[in-house]
């Protein structure tokens, strides 16, 4: 099915519900939320929910060329898709019968490996602040690494 839908729909697709909930949340929490054990579990999740985002980021990035198709990247391919790069096979249906990805921000960052960068940054760094919020500084962690992986 997902080679149907075209080259970056589901992780587009999955990429934006992620955003839109986090964000979502935040608004009908609000900037002055008490603290509590239901808002350190509602970042928690936030985190998990922008790490998802930002795993999605990895797959556009290595099928654009912007990323390698290496570690940690490479952590966020689907094993499913087949191969070391994670391509999704050839479409059955014409172009005109597949979704386009609309989001303006991935097709920036489809376009151009600037674009790319800053976004991918910017959403890790969101997902890093969620977790270290929430105290789950080891998870954290990892996402450091990719961004140092980044700037290599």
């Amino acid at each position: 099915m997902q080679r149907d839908l075209g080259p970056n729909f589901v992780e587009s697709w999955t990429y934006s519900a992620c955003l839109n909930i986090a964000d979502s949340c935040q608004r009908w929490l609000g900037a002055d939320a008490p603290s509590s054990p239901a808002l350190t579990q509602f970042t928690a999740v936030k985190a998990e929910l922008l790490e998802l985002a930002r795993k999605q980021l990895d797959k556009i990035g290595i099928g654009a060329g912007h990323l390698p198709p290496v570690h940690p990247f490479s952590m966020s391919l689907n094993e499913s898709l087949g191969g070391v790069s994670g391509a999704i096979p050839p479409a059955t249906g014409g172009a005109a019968d597949r979704p386009p990805v609309s989001r303006q921000d991935l097709l920036d960052a489809i376009a151009d490996e600037d674009a790319f960068d800053k976004l991918y940054v910017d959403v890790t760094n969101r997902a890093i602040h969620a977790y270290q919020s929430s105290g789950r500084r080891r998870c954290s962690l990892k996402l450091h690494a990719s961004l140092a992986a980044l700037e290599e």
